[in-house]
């Protein structure tokens, strides 16, 4: 997502530990680090932008499998509700 710069959507994260999801952000290099607790995270929401040159639900659900995401797709996002490692079945 750090690749489309402006044009990366937001996106938002409901931790199993937090009774409410957090506010839309759209800072991907310091929420998404290789070090992140990833097993806190419930789901994460990738919410489209709202500008013409954005990128598309197919182009950020593209991304999102082409990395191992486990994705639901809906209207104007895309939610992250799982990932598995490459090579495994």
């Amino acid at each position: 997502m750090v690749s489309l710069g402006a044009r990366a959507p937001r996106f938002r994260v409901k931790t199993l530990n937090l009774p409410e999801d957090s506010n839309s952000d759209s800072e991907w290099y310091y929420h998404f680090r290789s070090d992140y607790v990833w097993k806190e995270m419930e789901w994460v929401d990738l919410v489209l932008r709202q500008s013409p040159d954005a990128a598309s639900l197919d182009e950020v659900a593209s991304i999102c499998r082409r990395v191992g995401f486990e994705i639901e797709s809906h209207h104007d996002f895309v939610r992250v509700v799982g990932h598995y490692k490459h090579g495994r079945t």
